[in-house]
């Protein structure tokens, strides 16, 4: 129970710390770390609906996928190396706990989730650049929602246990 808590919770706080981040929010992808939800890659996918719900002219809606697809490429390299950062975790013996390394690997993995999250940052910057002062409240409103919808979910895994599983279960089964 203590493991699905904890991994609950470490989700949770990538979820809601992208979105709040990013101020986009997003779903997709296969976890955190792979683009998935509120992972490296989410904010992008989350723009991209937002886009449909702005009303953008082509002109906006062209310089906006320029600025995404810039930051995608800038985003890919963390991505992978996030990826070999689990690989390295996921490698280490786990008969014998070896604190340096994992302490070598977390800081590194750290390191590639601030660099994501500030290209993020700046990407958010760039597209509210180009919006006009409607469109930006109209997206405040957007950000709320999907807020207010993230809250409920993570109120909902709460009550439940975490994600598939009732409320008393465990991972030992």
């Amino acid at each position: 129970m203590k493991r699905t808590a904890l991994i609950a919770t470490l989700i949770l706080s990538l979820v809601a710390g992208a979105g709040t981040v990013f101020a986009w929010g997003g779903h997709g992808g296969h976890g955190p770390a792979m683009g998935g939800h509120g992972g490296p890659g989410a904010f992008l996918r989350g723009m991209m609906r937002v886009m449909h719900r702005l009303d953008l002219s082509d002109q906006q809606r062209d310089q906006i996928r320029g600025i995404l697809q810039d930051a995608r490429s800038q985003i890919q390299p963390h991505r992978e190396a996030l990826q070999a950062g689990r690989e390295q975790m996921r490698a280490l013996d786990p008969s014998s706990f070896d604190e340096t390394a994992v302490r070598t690997i977390a800081q590194k993995q750290a390191k590639e989730l601030e660099e994501i999250m500030v290209i993020g940052q700046k990407v958010r910057s760039q597209v509210w650049a180009v919006l006009t002062p409607e469109q930006r409240e109209e997206a405040k409103q957007i950000r709320t929602e999907m807020e207010q919808r993230r809250e409920r979910f993570r109120e909902c895994m709460e009550s439940s246990g975490g994600p598939g599983r009732g409320a008393g279960t465990s991972l030992a089964r």
